[in-house]
């Protein structure tokens, strides 16, 4: 018998998936698909529960063969869950029998075969850490590289520290670091989503089996693959095998046929070799010498295992290509890979961009053949180049198909002024980008070692900064091997030119003088054609044939052939750039003008890059030639300005921009320095560029070029100017600042000038300049201001004196309060965010303003007329911090201590001693009758005896758990920081001992606690007598606890910076490693013998003696486990292990028995309650059978057991009426029948009249809530007898009429009017009258005069016996015109109109919504009260809550009732705005609030109705309907009253900026083209708004001609393009959806250039980016 046992037998949750996983396996073995983790093999045969071959790894043993012979082996171990941890038996259990095979003979070869581990689905954790250190190890050569890249990160340790456990226990020996990478070398990691919903690998497999299958139309691709999957089980079962070449004879063995995948597999074949061919000609070399370059890898790497798409990026030539080539081909071994060139995309569909390589299958049958490949990866390199051909291009269809593929991956490799435009072209805002950064020192210096030519080169200053480009570099060093001149001295432009001779021409070619010549034209004319025509490669019949193949042998051209004709492309852009260059300095003849050279130079995109760079290059290095280009372009009007700007941007970021401020001063200034608005305006429009640090898509924005710092210098020089452009000097400033956030050691360049033109400015603003104030507001002021705190260092006393006067006094002269200038100064000072130099500098001014702003002031003495009553303290003021000083959570970002403590401890930490201790006095002196803080003494070690005050709350304050002011517990977390980051030493200890020793306050002790823990031995012991106290201990275990159960210290949601710092602290291994806090860490520092153990069991055995009976249980439990002397050893002898755990004596173990089952308990009524509301919550994959509903019945129902508020009894009774009533039997559908009338019921009867009690009680499960409001059809439904549903009935009119908070009421009208009446319409008349009568005997009862002597029992009894009466019948009739308060309660009213359903016909019913419109709108015109509250609006019936129902109601009436109806209810609304007065104080603004938010609701609702409902009859019967009334809104819209409603006219409703289509414009163009005749001219910016997000689709770009023209005929609608979202978003989607349509049509094209022109000089990036890629289609 074959000894194996299948898992099947042995059971299991892994089972099902185990089967799946081998079966497809199964699958890719006869259809000869890729294998994963080995390049280019193919599955040859397959065994099923090994163990009999002698494998202990048994799931499944893949054998494949590579394109060599060479045989493989797959051990695969497949787990649906396994966590990775050193606790865990399974994970255990997997790597045991992995090391055992992977140390077979004769079993396993580590050279070729893998071990491999199939999970259903990676955590982020693995994805980020796991998989990518087996990545890691597989990468580096040696183990010590692959350990010293490892030590790089904490986190990626921590996790190979776990396999090195788990190896070390299964072995019983240590394993050393060279033989756990060798073993981690050959394990891979896996995930299929195979049995998950959506499955994306098994739509793969199904797609290759329908590619194989040769008879489609008799079985489908999904009953061969449930045969797979069974014959995987019935292997699995049996052990077998299956060998491709003896298959077995059964009927799924014919299901493949592969002549059908021949044509799919040839494809596939041709890509391959294509991509090899492209990606074969990157090199990471110079002159032979390749570049490790460990840590790009890693990041690209990291990127492609977080996100789908990632962006490489970096400059020209630094390498991007070949680095990612080679992460592909290292890395991302046996994962398949396909290489294109952006250009092969600019064609409009994909189907086009596959058949001009002679491909006809689709692309999702062409990855289905590497179905089982864990990445699927598609290469596009030089992506910039997609930015040459419209948005909507083959790549954008590409985006749009893999986005449904998760594993399919995008890497695109762009430089770096392109990955913004390509971001905002492509919406590539998720994606992941990475920096390629150019050369370092540390590179260059290794390089000149190995190659000779270069330490002369890069000792060359003026080239250096280019050879970091490691293509240039290796041009270099090719061009120093054909020239003899000296290139130590050569200039930049000098440079070139010998790479142009010598690289390109080759002009030391003896052999054929007139090649060189040949050879240069050639290239230059390949090069210029193709960027004019846009294309990836063109003809050259034209050039001379010996030239071309010259350029093509010496790397210098690439040559394409196909079926139809011969193309050359340059094999790299940095050559492009030099023939592009060169090709514009020879257009350029000053005495022809720029007209002729600018037509000369045309619109293409690598035309127009060329001539940025010839700018550059001749402002750097030959400013003559291009002054007269650059006076020519200021002075000629008829310039298009494009190209004004264009050349200034380019003298911009030059490195020498100063010769320009220089040389044209006059003009920068003439015209109230018209010319100087427009340069500041393109410096932070155009002269910005994104560093990816990270793997994000958002990066850091700082400023590029020399044009920043020459800009500021001449603003500097000419103050008095400046003022002429306010706004873009403000704009200059800020955008600048981000310079300062870069990495580097000093200030950049400009900062004197920043600093000399911000304290200038703030001059202004303290003598009250009106229009620096206008322009300097809000956020611009706080950039401002952040802007000088940056510069502390170089304006101290300027700011020194600004910080004093914004302190002192706090008012002025005649009680003002200070200015919005001195308000943001404090609230920086008090930031911690940038006050890192005002900290440096100025640390005496900072503490100065900390406790003149921190410290409470006396509480002023009201007078005596006031009422004598006063508030409380609040939390802040009680511990002596003022009153106002709130923050939303504590951070040490919140305030400058951390700064002030890094930078300037000396003064740092005697303020923070000083402030905590003022804070812990004031608290005694003010709560201490109520929480009375104790007192606690120890002595330390020098003998200095201490005292000091403390709590709980205190000793854990600097956690930031909100018990303590934010602004103390930000100080608190700031000074544990300081310690636990300190560099050790002399300096850090006497800290510790200044702290302790002057402090009177817990609250400092408990930071020291933990950075005692942190850093034990860097203390030298000064941290002992802290043991001493109990108290210090059981809190700090309590604090341990605390973090342990909950992951509190994110509620800083605004601050991201905040949540991470936070998280990151959360994470500090003293906190997660030590569970009891300083109890823990005694126990550890113990066990590892510390230098202080002594001195610690002395003061053990102190509190061992003080312990009696009446001692705390819990501090005994303590005790025996921080005192190791007491623990138990326990040996294994079969695992020849110890183990070693507390003794505890026996009242504590008695404590401990007995608590047992009340956790066990806890836990089952957690457990089964998330089971219960994930079912309800409708989560994917929580639905469950009726036997887990008996099993939670039968607990909830058994006797004898403990009631708990945790228990969800109604939502039980929920999906046991709902989903199983068929398998119920009657006693427990009765159960549940009587547990929603007991719940509701009792809700009921604990509700007050505020609703403000809050009852703990299982009937009474806040989390079923809102179901309980919703149970209503299921308790009249589901009623045994007549005598049942009536009392539903009476429950639910008791509901209608309960005091029931807004979000209630929601609950259970939107129930009502959707469930309820629609299931039981017959009802509905009956319900509401009784509501109705309800209503005005309510108003009765309150009218009468002893109302308030009423109890609250007898009022509901009163009202239980009327309602009971009433349903009995009959009910009085109520005349609809007599209905309105006072004779009827208001609020039931309004309860009346909720509960009927907005399309319902009855006629009396309708009535009613005429009527309550009436009393709205007549309501809304009495008088306000003069205090502004609604709650003191005597004159008003209709409070606040009620309005905002009523206005959902009435919109929801308007869209789904009579259109008839609907306009008479549109026409009182509008009747009553015509009718308010005008005036301050008038009611005309709160009446237009609501009308608008009505007719925002009828929009809302026809919008829900499109993506909620299948009826697309009753869908456009409503749109139809829509239109109707919205015609009339328009022929209302006539007065000034109403005019304000022209927004809603033009369905302006603040669409979400995602949003493209709203599909009743399909219907409605008519009345839309109406509807901008008339308010277009008026409302523009609504208008807009529309156009961007809902309008895109149906009205662009027909539209745009229309905007221009409004813009031209009215100019101060203008204005709304200059607000960036809203502008900004519209020219992106124009450009994204748009372009083709709008490149075929003169005058769209006139009119889009002329909007982008407009917003460019508004100063818009977003425009300026559009325009760089629109201007491409202009002559095109």
């Amino acid at each position: 018998m074959p000894n194996h046992s299948s898992v099947t037998s042995t059971g299991g949750l892994g089972t099902n998936f185990e089967q799946y996983i081998q079966a497809a396996f199964l699958v890719g073995l006869l259809t000869g698909g890729a294998t994963p983790c080995i390049p280019d093999a193919r599955i040859t045969k397959l065994n099923f529960q090994t163990t009999d071959l002698g494998y202990a790894t048994d799931d499944l043993l893949v054998t494949a063969q590579s394109e060599t012979g060479q045989q493989h082996r797959l051990l695969l171990q497949i787990k649906h869950n396994l966590t990775f941890s050193a606790g865990n038996e399974s994970f255990e259990k997997v790597l045991k029998q992995l090391w055992e095979d992977y140390q077979a003979a004769g079993l396993f070869d580590s050279s070729y075969d893998r071990l491999v581990i199939v999970k259903s689905n990676l955590t982020k954790d693995e994805h980020n850490h796991i998989k990518i250190v087996l990545n890691w190890a597989r990468f580096n050569s040696s183990s010590a590289a692959f350990f010293q890249e490892v030590g790089l990160s904490q986190q990626k340790q921590t996790r190979i520290e776990v396999f090195r456990t788990v190896l070390a226990k299964v072995n019983n020996r240590v394993i050393s670091d060279d033989e756990l990478w060798r073993f981690l070398r050959c394990v891979e990691l896996l995930d299929y989503d195979l049995k998950s919903t959506g499955s994306v690998d098994e739509a793969f497999l199904l797609q290759l089996i329908n590619l194989a299958n040769p008879n489609p139309d008799t079985i489908t691709p999904l009953a061969i693959w449930r045969e797979a999957v069974e014959e995987a089980e019935q292997l699995d079962n049996n052990g077998g095998g299956v060998d491709i070449a003896a298959l077995p004879v059964r009927p799924l063995y014919g299901r493949f046929a592969s002549t059908r995948l021949r044509p799919v597999r040839q494809a596939v074949q041709r890509l391959t070799a294509n991509s090899r061919v492209l990606t074969g000609a990157f090199r990471n070399a110079v002159d032979g010498v390749t570049l490790p370059r460990h840590e790009g890898k890693t990041t690209i790497l990291q990127a492609l295992e977080q996100s789908q798409v990632v962006l490489v990026t970096g400059g020209a030539g630094v390498g991007k290509s070949a680095l990612v080539r080679d992460v592909l081909a290292e890395y991302v071994s046996g994962s398949g890979y396909w290489a294109f060139r952006a250009e092969q995309f600019n064609l409009p569909t994909l189907v086009q961009f596959f058949t001009q390589q002679g491909i006809q299958e689709e692309l999702p049958s062409l990855l289905a053949c590497w179905a089982l490949l864990p990445q699927k990866v598609l290469y596009i390199d030089s992506a910039e180049k997609l930015l040459e051909g419209p948005a909507d291009d083959a790549f954008h269809q590409l985006l749009a198909l893999v986005k449904d593929f998760s594993d399919v991956k995008l890497v695109l490799t762009a430089r770096q002024y392109a990955v913004e435009l390509l971001i905002n072209r492509y919406r590539l805002e998720k994606s992941s980008c990475v920096t390629v950064p150019q050369l370092s020192d540390e590179e260059l210096t290794s390089l000149s070692t190995q190659a000779p030519k270069l330490p002369q080169l890069l000792g060359n200053e003026k080239l250096r900064e280019l050879l970091r480009s490691l293509k240039y570099l290796d041009l270099a060093v090719a061009l120093s091997r054909k020239t003899l001149d000296d290139l130590s001295a050569a200039s930049l432009i000098e440079f070139k030119a010998q790479l142009w001779e010598y690289v390109v021409e080759d002009a030391r070619n003896q052999q054929d003088v007139t090649l060189p010549r040949r050879r240069g034209r050639a290239f230059q004319a390949i090069v210029l054609r193709r960027a004019q025509r846009l294309a990836m490669s063109v003809g050259a019949e034209d050039q001379d044939e010996a030239a071309l193949q010259a350029l093509v042998r010496d790397d210098l051209l690439f040559q394409v052939q196909n079926t139809r004709e011969r193309g050359f492309s340059p094999t790299h852009d940095v050559l492009e750039d030099l023939a592009l260059v060169r090709f514009i300095h020879g257009e350029w003849r000053p005495e022809q003008g720029v007209a002729i050279f600018f037509a000369a130079i045309g619109s293409s995109p690598a035309l127009r890059r060329g001539f940025r760079l010839w700018v550059e290059e001749m402002v750097t290095e030959d400013v003559a030639s291009v002054l007269p280009l650059l006076s020519q372009v200021l002075s000629e009007s008829s310039t298009e300005k494009y190209w004004l700007d264009e050349t200034l941007v380019a003298v911009f970021r030059s490195s020498n921009s100063q010769v320009f401020f220089d040389q044209f001063e006059r003009e920068l200034l003439s015209g109230e320095a018209r010319l100087l608005g427009r340069c500041l305006r393109l410096l932070h429009t155009a002269c910005i560029q994104r560093t990816y640090l990270a793997s994000k898509a958002t990066g850091l924005v700082a400023p590029i070029g020399s044009g920043w710092a020459a800009a500021l210098g001449f603003c500097a020089r000419h103050l008095d100017q400046v003022e002429h452009c306010p706004f873009d000097t403000v704009q200059l400033l800020r955008s600048w600042k981000a310079a300062i956030g870069m990495p580097q050691d000093e200030l950049p360049a400009g900062a004197p000038a920043a600093a000399s033109i911000v304290f200038y400015l703030f001059e202004q603003l303290e003598q009250g300049h009106n229009l620096w104030r206008i322009a300097a507001d809000g956020d611009s002021l706080d950039g401002l201001v952040t802007l000088a705190f940056e510069v502390a260092e170089l304006a101290a006393d300027q700011l020194r004196g600004l910080l004093q006067r914004a302190i002192t006094p706090e008012t002025d002269a005649d009680g003002h309060r200070r200015t919005n200038l001195h308000e943001k100064l404090v609230c920086r000072c008090l930031s911690g965010m940038a006050t890192a130099q005002v900290c440096r500098y100025l640390p005496e001014v900072v503490v100065e303003v900390l406790n003149h702003e921190w410290r409470a002031r006396p509480r002023q003495t009201q007078p005596d007329h006031y009422f004598s009553f006063q508030e409380p303290l609040n939390r802040e003021e009680q511990y002596g911090i003022a009153a106002g000083l709130s923050l939303d959570s504590a951070s040490i970002f919140n305030t400058p201590v951390w700064n002030l403590l890094q930078y300037r401890a000396e003064v740092g930490i005697p303020f923070v001693v000083d402030l905590v201790n003022y804070c812990t006095q004031a608290y005694r002196q003010n709560r201490g009758q109520d929480e009375a803080l104790t007192t606690h003494t120890f002595t330390t070690t020098n003998g200095t005896l201490l005292t000091q005050y403390g709590s709980h709350t205190l000793w854990d304050a600097y956690r930031g758990r909100g018990y303590v002011p934010a602004v103390l517990a930000s100080v608190l977390m700031s000074v544990e920081k300081f310690f636990l980051e300190s560099a050790p030493g002399e300096q850090l200890n006497h800290w510790f001992e200044y702290v302790l020793t002057r402090s009177e306050s817990v609250a400092l002790t408990g930071v020291l606690a933990s950075a005692a823990m942190a850093r034990p031995e860097e203390f030298e012991g000064r941290w002992v007598p802290l043991l001493s106290v109990q108290e210090f201990i059981e809190w700090d275990a309590s604090r341990a606890h605390a973090e342990y159960m909950s992951s509190f210290g994110f509620g800083d949601t605004d601050n991201h910076l905040a949540r991470w710092e936070r998280a990151e602290s959360n994470k500090l291994p003293h906190r997660q490693g030590y569970f009891n806090g300083l109890g823990s860490f005694v126990a550890h520092y113990l066990a590892h013998q510390g230098e202080h153990s002594a001195q610690i069991l002395a003061i053990l055995d102190l509190h061992q003696a003080a312990v009696t009976d009446a001692t705390n249980l819990f501090w005994r439990k303590q005790l025996n486990e921080m005192d190791l002397r007491t623990w138990q050893v326990t040996i294994d002898k079969e695992q020849n292990l110890a183990t070693m755990q507390p003794a505890y004596d026996a009242p504590v173990q008695t404590m401990l028995t007995e608590h047992e089952p009340y956790a066990a308990a806890q836990s089952q009524q957690l457990r089964m309650a998330a089971q219960i509301g994930d079912f309800l919550d409708g989560k994917p994959n929580a639905a469950w059978e009726v036997d887990t509903w008996l099993q939670i019945n039968a607990e909830y129902t058994r006797p004898g057991r403990k009631a708990s508020d945790r228990n969800r009894l109604v939502g039980l009774a929920m999906l046991g009426l709902t989903h199983f009533s068929d398998s119920l039997d009657v006693d427990q559908t009765n159960w549940c029948w009587n547990t929603l009338r007991s719940c509701l019921e009792f809700k009921l009867a604990t509700m007050n009249d505020h609703e403000m009690n809050v009852v703990f009680d299982e009937r009474n499960n806040l989390f079923d809530e809102e179901h309980l409001f919703q149970c209503f059809s299921l308790l009249y439904g589901f009623a045994p007898d007549e005598t049942a549903e009536q009392s539903a009935l009476l429950l639910l009119l008791r509901t209608i009429t309960a005091p029931l908070y807004e979000h209630k009421q929601k609950y259970l009208f939107s129930h009502l009017r959707g469930v309820f009446f629609t299931k039981y319409p017959e009802l509905l008349p009956t319900i509401w009258a009784i509501v109705v009568e309800q209503a005005r005997q309510v108003a009765t009862v309150r009218a009468a005069d002893n109302y308030h002597h009423i109890s609250r029992a007898d009022s509901e009894a009163a009202k239980l016996a009327s309602l009971t009466t009433l349903l009995a019948g009959p009910i009085p009739a109520a005349a609809i015109d007599q209905l309105c308060p006072p004779a009827y309660d208001p609020e039931l009213l309004v309860r009346a109109l909720l509960l009927i359903p907005p399309a319902t016909s009855v006629p009396l019913l309708t009535s009613y919504f005429l009527q309550m419109t009436h009393l709205l709108v007549a309501d809304l015109s009495l008088p306000k009260h003069p205090s502004y509250s609604r709650d003191r609006d005597e004159e008003r019936k209709f409070g606040i809550s009620q309005l905002f129902s009523i206005r959902t109601a009435v919109g929801q009436i308007m869209l789904f009732n009579d259109t008839d109806l609907a306009k008479s209810l549109l026409e009182t609304l509008l009747r009553g705005l015509n009718q308010q007065p005008v005036g301050r104080f008038s009611t005309a603004d709160e009446f237009l609030d609501f009308v608008k938010n009505i007719l925002t609701r009828v929009i809302i609702e026809l919008d829900l109705l499109g993506s909620t409902s299948a009826n697309a009859t009753e869908q456009a019967n409503r749109t139809q309907h829509f239109w109707q009334l919205w015609e009339h809104l328009l022929s209302l819209l006539i007065t000034p009253a109403t005019l304000p409603l022209a927004p809603l006219a033009l369905l302006d409703i603040q669409w979400e900026p995602t949003f493209t289509h709203w599909q009743p414009f399909e219907t409605g163009q008519t009345y839309y083209q109406r509807a901008v005749q008339q308010f277009g001219p008026t409302h523009l910016r609504s208008w807009l708004k529309v156009l961007a997000t809902v309008g895109n689709k149906t009205m662009l770009p027909q539209a745009l001609p229309s905007l221009v023209e409004i813009c031209r005929n009215h100019p101060e609608q203008v204005a709304a393009l200059y607000h960036a979202g809203v502008a900004g978003l519209f020219v992106e989607r124009l450009f994204q959806y748009h372009m083709r349509a709008i490149q075929q049509r003169d005058y769209y094209l006139t009119s889009f250039m002329w909007v982008l022109d407009t917003m460019v000089n508004f100063g818009s990036s977003t425009a300026y980016l559009v325009r760089e890629d629109a201007v491409t289609f202009k002559g095109n």
